[in-house]
């Protein structure tokens, strides 16, 4: 069975701190990380999320968020959604 983007997602989270951006489409091949994380979120998936802030080699300031999985929808919930 193939798996969907939010199983990739679960699954990267689990083992490891957090997801970025280019994690997500380095090792899984998501484009839309951001999109991905509002529609779990709305399915009951709980992240934490945090503003990470760095300066590129010509000085610029740029930023990046990081996504942590803090709680998946139980069984009861996800029926539900």
């Amino acid at each position: 069975m193939k798996q969907t983007q939010y199983d990739l997602i679960v699954r990267f989270c689990k083992t490891r701190e957090y997801i970025t951006p280019m994690d997500a489409f380095a090792f899984l091949g998501i484009t839309k990380l951001a999109t991905r994380i509002s529609e779990m979120s709305k399915k009951g998936y709980i992240f934490e999320k945090k503003l990470f802030t760095y300066t590129d080699m010509f000085g610029n300031s740029k930023e990046y968020m990081k996504y942590r999985l803090i709680k998946e929808p139980d069984a009861k919930e996800a029926a539900t959604i």
